[in-house]
């Protein structure tokens, strides 16, 4: 008769879960109180230590409107109703988001592809953000603004894709956005990589 086949558990590592961060920035305040009160309502934690997390967790303005705020567990919900006060309400952040898109950086005359991967993520994010809090975002508006801030070479691979600007949705522009600087730098990556070894197999 055979043996019985043994059976050993597997012991699965974890990761350990960082603090979220905020400064003080109104577009990434729903996202910081969200992941905060996730991880503090996962560890069940009285509110002392909870208030203890949230200063460590903030800085610049917004660390500064709770300094003068005693540690103690009560005036947990009342660090949080100052913050909210401050960043909250889905309209405000809203406006926070947009006018970031808006203040992306011009690219019209930047050649650098980690500018335009940069500015490909930061879009990518923020466009995504305003969707999740319904705002109308995928609208030829939001497109002047995004091809007003783009290099020429973008514009040209565009329209090389069938697909430039006004004539398709925001949603596939900023993909295709993205397609392109990931393309742009991995080459730039790696003409840069060789530009390297070969510098240094010459020393």
């Amino acid at each position: 008769m055979a043996a019985p086949t043994s059976w050993n558990p597997i012991k699965l590592q974890l990761p350990q879960m960082t603090l979220p961060r905020f400064n003080g920035e109104i577009a990434q305040y729903l996202e910081f109180r969200e992941s905060f009160f996730s991880i503090m309502n996962h560890l069940h934690l009285d509110d002392l230590t909870k208030l203890h997390y949230l200063k460590s967790s903030i800085s610049g303005e917004a660390a500064d409107l709770l300094r003068s705020l005693p540690i103690t567990g009560q005036n947990f919900s009342n660090a949080i109703a100052t913050l909210d006060e401050q960043y909250g309400g889905i309209p405000r952040i809203k406006h926070a988001i947009i006018l970031d898109m808006q203040n992306l950086p011009n690219l019209k005359t930047n050649e650098d592809p980690s500018a335009l991967h940069h500015f490909a993520v930061q879009l990518g994010m923020l466009f995504d953000r305003a969707l999740m809090l319904g705002c109308n975002v995928d609208n030829e508006s939001t497109i002047t603004t995004i091809a007003d801030k783009l290099p020429l070479r973008v514009i040209n691979a565009l329209i090389t894709l069938g697909r430039p600007p006004y004539s398709t949705t925001t949603r596939v522009m900023i993909q295709d956005i993205k397609n392109f600087s990931n393309s742009e730098k991995f080459a730039a990556d790696l003409h840069n990589n060789r530009q390297q070894r070969h510098h240094a197999t010459t020393m």
